[in-house]
């Protein structure tokens, strides 16, 4: 395995980690609160928590930048009082990989505290346990199928953050650039063997995610099914690497195009065709009457 894909992986699998942790402890932390108390807003509380899991991760990756970037409200702060820059370090792609996961780790939990029988833990304070006591004798045990379940989509979830973690991280081989944003540069710079044996490398690593999850959930994951799942998550990830790579070629074809004429039309129609996407465009300019087929 060459450096190319050893050293992405690697650091794939360092950021998901961390993130997951962190993940962890914040979403069940935060699932237990919201599972056992009772106050205005709760729910209100809960969307605001689970929009990571559906906003754009364009859009948490700007309030990051907002927020810890060198001039933002925490950032600015962390510089000045401890010298510490989150912004293009591997230490930021994890920030930015926890608050995607957070929200699989958050429901999951909750739900499995809202599952656990409080009269068991009104039994165990009979007997004289304490809070943390109960806790961790009582209530974890019980719950702790749902979430073990939710860390482990939350790790697959931060294995395949892209959006997020490229805006804060960015992409500096060895340093930030994980699995995911190595697909994207590798397919953007022509190496279609090394895209394809990474997005090879990625499902079966989520196959695995989704199998581990499925076991823990108490599905039984027959040879078939998880066949089928390793079959899904690859062909889903062959799509997104030829669509990455039509892209690609979309892009070099338009720009060619434009090149090859200096009419406004002429670069007003090759920039059309890139927004359009259109895998077979053919048109004449109505200023120079010049005609081009993309192909």
């Amino acid at each position: 395995m060459s450096d190319g894909v050893l050293i992405p992986l690697l650091l794939t699998l360092k950021v998901a980690g961390w993130a997951t942790l962190l993940a962890l402890v914040t979403g069940v932390a935060a699932g237990f609160v919201l599972a056992r108390s009772r106050f205005v807003g709760r729910e209100t509380l809960d969307a605001v928590l689970t929009l990571p899991m559906v906003l754009p991760p364009t859009v948490l990756g700007y309030y990051l930048l907002v927020l810890v970037g060198r001039k933002g409200v925490l950032g600015q702060w962390l510089d000045e009082t401890f010298g510490i820059t989150l912004i293009f370090t591997w230490q930021g792609a994890v920030i930015a990989a926890a608050i995607v996961a957070f929200p699989l780790v958050f429901k999951g939990a909750r739900a499995a505290f809202e599952s656990v029988d409080t009269n068991l833990e009104k039994a165990a304070r009979s007997l004289g346990y304490g809070e943390l006591k109960v806790f961790l004798r009582v209530t974890a045990p019980l719950a702790w199928h749902g979430i073990l379940a939710g860390a482990m989509l939350a790790f697959a979830r931060a294995m395949g953050e892209f959006g997020a973690t490229l805006m804060v991280a960015g992409s500096l081989p060895g340093r930030t650039q994980t699995l995911s944003i190595a697909i994207y540069e590798a397919v953007a710079a022509g190496e279609d063997h090394t895209a394809h044996f990474l997005v090879l490398v990625s499902s079966i690593l989520c196959a695995l995610a989704i199998a581990a999850t499925l076991e823990v959930t108490g599905f039984r994951l027959t040879s078939f099914s998880g066949l089928l799942a390793f079959g899904f998550v690859y062909v889903a990830g062959l799509v997104g690497w030829h669509g990455l790579k039509r892209y690609r070629t979309i892009m070099r074809e338009a720009e060619r195009l434009s090149e090859q004429s200096t009419c406004k039309g002429c670069r007003t129609y090759a920039a059309f065709s890139i927004i359009a996407a259109n895998p077979r465009i053919s048109v004449r300019c109505r200023k120079c009457a010049h005609e081009w087929t993309m192909h």
